[in-house]
């Protein structure tokens, strides 16, 4: 005895029809799932990739502006300013003048807000206006980059 014809098995049962159908719905739906799975598993590393990327610059930012004098704090504003948020440029930039005499008059700036821009503006001014004697003694507050690399 020879099996039936699919159509005519359909005809005959469309239980089975129904069944296989649903089969290959379910299996289908299972492998979309796990397509969607997939994706979303390679858009969470990415993510966690590009934090981990921001965090290594925003290391390097910090580093970087440890060794800055208040007249270059515009070289690092410029080289970084597209890199960093707006909330960490002003928690780095307010830890950072906090060591400088000069620079207290930011604090005001610092305590409503202002963007990062308005406070750069403000520091080249006040670098502007600072005497040399006093732009000489901030400079001493700047760790010197040899002697933190020679030290154990």
């Amino acid at each position: 005895m020879l099996p039936l014809p699919s159509d005519l098995r359909f005809w005959l049962f469309p239980e089975s029809e129904f069944t296989l159908r649903e089969r290959e719905k379910r299996h289908r739906n299972l492998r979309w799932d796990l397509e969607d799975r997939r994706d979303a598993r390679a858009r969470e590393r990415e993510q966690a990739e590009a934090a981990f990327q921001y965090q290594v610059q925003l290391a390097r930012a910090r580093i970087a502006l440890n060794f800055a004098a208040p007249e270059m704090y515009w070289q690092w504003y410029a080289a970084r300013n597209e890199i960093l948020s707006e909330y960490d440029q002003r928690d780095l930039t307010r830890r950072w003048a906090a060591r400088f005499p000069s620079l207290d008059s930011l604090d005001f700036l610092f305590r409503c807000a202002e963007p990062v821009w308005v406070i750069e503006m403000n520091l080249r001014e006040i670098v502007r206006e600072t005497p040399e004697l006093l732009r000489a003694q901030e400079r001493l507050y700047v760790p010197n980059k040899l002697s933190v690399i020679a030290s154990p």
